[in-house]
């Protein structure tokens, strides 16, 4: 058994690489994307799917729900900012 693999692993092979290589590539695709929609305040990534959540519920329900969205992007900026300026 060569010494620098620890005691009772197994050579995976080429086949092994290429599953860590894969896995590793999907963790890293997962932490971008969890990093770009999430970023520095969860709380505005949260107030978004409600958002869009009440959107669908009112267009569900045959409401005109074209205005929400717009008026929630700034409400929710302005709440980012407003925690941002008082934490600093």
């Amino acid at each position: 058994m060569p010494a620098d693999r620890p005691r009772g692993s197994q050579d995976r092979g080429w086949a092994g690489t290429v599953i860590d290589r894969v896995l590793g590539g999907m963790r890293g695709f997962a932490a971008f994307w969890w990093d770009f929609i999430v970023g520095d305040d969860w709380r505005v990534a949260a107030g978004v799917v409600l958002a869009l959540g009440a959107t669908a519920a009112l267009a569900h329900h045959d409401v005109v729900s074209w205005w929400l969205m717009p008026v929630a992007a700034p409400a929710l900026l302005s709440l980012s900012l407003w925690g941002a300026v008082a934490a600093a």
